[in-house]
């Protein structure tokens, strides 16, 4: 267990299990952030075969590492398997029914890094806290805090991806615990960093990338931009025109494929609110008249 300088002391908790499973509690001596303390323990403990960095938010499925052990050792060439996961909110049960009738789950094998970004532009759940990794292959990569904070987790993993196959388990074998104080919800996302995420996928699939490829691309990442903009904190945040100019400008949105959902959250407050709205009063009256005409 290692300890992010939290203001409680888990030592006694520790000490109960001690006799029956190998434990080890490490404590940082200062609070070194999320990504810090994820890149800590990824770095620490290289001694065996196989690391999984679980959080301590999370729920596991009692046979998730087992599943995960026999795939990596079924396929040497796997660099890590991940699994989806089921988010609830906090305070609420978590929905452990989900697993009820998960027998031995099925898995998606992505051959390379490019297979890796599809799967994740196709808006698949995966846990970054489920993922198991082949430890020989840490040294190799790096979290990249500097350029996207602490969404630097899925870029981690793609280029982990470029080194081999990687892996994911299709059963939501981690429970995901939605919690006001998470460091998601720290205000750490900021348009210059939703930019550099959707770029990096962008540039993952290549210059020679399909024409299905660029169109799943501009889709996921319109919806992306346009949904996390509503979660940007409201000081110093960007006018709707000012974001749309600038993230249209880097390549990252289409203005046809926004919702008519996230059009309306854009523009929450503003004068084109209203004319939004009017617009699909407006449009939904017409197909009512012409399609009875």
């Amino acid at each position: 267990m290692q300890d992010n300088a939290s203001t409680a002391d888990y030592s006694a908790v520790i000490a109960e299990y001690a006799e029956g499973l190998d434990l080890e509690y490490v404590r940082n001596e200062t609070n070194l952030g999320a990504a810090g303390n994820i890149e800590a323990a990824l770095t620490r403990y290289r001694d065996t075969e196989y690391l999984t960095v679980f959080h301590d938010d999370d729920l596991m499925h009692p046979r998730m590492l087992e599943w995960q052990l026999q795939l990596m050792d079924s396929d040497p060439s796997i660099m890590f398997t991940a699994t989806q996961c089921a988010a609830f909110e906090d305070g609420t049960t978590p929905p452990a029914e989900l697993w009820q009738d998960v027998a031995t789950p099925a898995c998606m094998i992505f051959d390379d890094a490019v297979g890796l970004v599809r799967g994740i532009l196709s808006s698949f759940e995966l846990a970054f806290s489920s993922v198991m990794y082949r430890t020989s292959v840490l040294d190799r990569v790096r979290l990249d805090f500097e350029r996207f904070n602490l969404y630097c987790d899925r870029p981690y993993l793609v280029e982990i991806a470029r080194l081999g196959k990687s892996a994911l388990v299709t059963a939501p074998l981690v429970l995901y615990r939605i919690h006001a104080a998470q460091d998601t919800n720290s205000g750490a996302l900021t348009v210059p960093i939703m930019i550099e995420l959707m770029k990096y996928y962008r540039e993952s699939l290549g210059a020679d990338a399909s024409v299905e490829d660029r169109e799943l691309f501009l889709k996921r990442s319109t919806s992306f931009v346009a949904q996390a903009y509503t979660t940007l904190p409201r000081a110093g945040r960007p006018s709707p025109v000012q974001f749309l100019f600038r993230t249209r400008a880097a390549g990252v949105l289409r203005l046809r494929d926004i919702s008519k959902e996230h059009w309306f959250a854009l523009l929450e407050g503003t004068a084109g609110y209203w004319l939004v709205r009017l617009g699909v009063r407006v449009k939904q009256a017409a197909r009512r008249v012409f399609g009875s005409a």
